[in-house]
């Protein structure tokens, strides 16, 4: 893939549960090398703790940026080891429970849309059981662009702009596939080379929500 970082941000909460998130970020020139990708990685961190800890529950801690860059199998790879605690008071939400913003880009696709799922808000934040108040969502919504605009202004030497992209891994040519029980659905083709789109801006989810796998398997 060409010129493209993919961005994990892990963290965990008062049960020590696993939390992430990707997104993925296109450079302009030149590729960064195993320290930039450490500085960059830390770049990001600072940015989460500036403009969206104030979103977060007390309970999570942000603990892990990697950031790898997809131009090659061989290309740089960072890492950032923080302890970035969320610094919002309230009763903390189920695992499963999660903030969705849509990354919107030019490209109308089959399957949906790039979105991330966030680990923001308390139970005060909630208008009822299905949706976010609405003051608390614009205010994600405004934060959300500061630490993009901090992300993309982290660029290191000779990288160039940076600009949020999502990646299409998936195109045409369509074709048909029969499941075993007869039901017959379409799917895309895998992409010899992905495709990155530049991301225009964000739609945040009034509707909460789910990441059910985060609650791990139930016991017996």
């Amino acid at each position: 893939m060409s010129k493209v970082l993919s961005v994990r941000l892990v963290g965990s909460d008062a049960s020590d549960a696993k939390l992430g998130t990707r997104f993925f970020i296109a450079y302009a020139i030149g590729a960064p090398t195993v320290a930039e990708c450490d500085t960059f990685a830390t770049a990001v961190a600072t940015a989460w703790n500036s403009n969206l800890a104030a979103f977060t529950d007390e309970g999570f801690t942000l603990t892990t940026v990697d950031v790898a860059d997809l131009s090659s199998d061989t290309s740089s790879v960072g890492v950032a080891t923080v302890s970035h605690a969320g610094t919002r008071s309230g009763t903390a939400l189920p695992l499963s429970t999660c903030f969705s913003l849509q990354y919107l880009t030019t490209l109308r696709r089959r399957g949906g849309h790039w979105h991330g799922q966030w680990r923001f808000g308390v139970q005060g934040d909630l208008a009822n059981v299905q949706t976010w108040e609405s003051t608390f969502v614009s205010g994600v919504e405004g934060n959300f662009l500061d630490f993009m605009e901090a992300v993309e202004a982290a660029g290191w030497s000779g990288s160039g702009a940076l600009s949020h992209v999502g990646v299409q891994y998936y195109g045409p040519p369509n074709r048909t596939v029969t499941g075993s029980t007869g039901r017959v659905r379409t799917v895309s083709t895998l992409l010899e080379t992905p495709v990155p789109y530049p991301v225009i801006g964000y739609n945040a989810f009034t509707r909460l929500g789910s990441q059910r796998r985060r609650l791990g398997k139930s016991g017996t």
